[in-house]
């Protein structure tokens, strides 16, 4: 069973946060409650000691899904990330749909004229070995332009 985990940055400027994704269907926010070490004890405390839900909003259009990949150096790949792979150092964006072939799921975006490469991601990782998150397409959209 692979770990569903959702990320997005916060409203509040301070970055990702990593856990459960929530729309909430009233006010049109949506949040994230996060997972692990991301908050402390004592912030789930409420008045009278009871746990409460903590979660942070975040700004929908940098929601993304983890992939259930990781990189070459073992970290997890999101929707949302930009990627290299080793063979022409060819960079390009995770993305989760149809990948032009006609298959769901997730795919990598090839960026300038590398339409040529397969677009399936597993196939980077089992059989090349070869890709490494660069950054992505929020925090660093200048990888994007630098290679095209």
């Amino acid at each position: 069973m692979r770990e569903i985990i959702f990320r997005g940055k916060r409203t509040d400027s301070k970055g990702f946060v990593y856990g459960d994704y929530i729309h909430c269907g009233i006010s049109g926010k949506d949040f994230i409650f996060p997972k692990d070490n991301e908050v402390n004890e004592s912030q789930l405390v409420g008045e009278e000691g009871c746990l409460k839900l903590f979660t942070f909003e975040v700004i929908p259009e940098t929601v993304g899904q983890y992939t259930g990949l990781t990189d070459k150096n073992g970290k997890k790949i999101f929707e949302g990330d930009i990627v290299k792979v080793k063979y022409d150092n060819t960079v390009g964006i995770v993305c989760f749909g149809r990948d032009g072939g006609g298959n769901l799921g997730f795919y990598i975006k090839w960026v300038g004229t590398h339409d040529y490469l397969r677009k399936d991601i597993a196939f980077w990782i089992d059989e090349r070995e070869e890709i490494e998150v660069i950054g992505n397409i929020y925090d660093n959209p200048e990888l994007l332009k630098e290679s095209e």
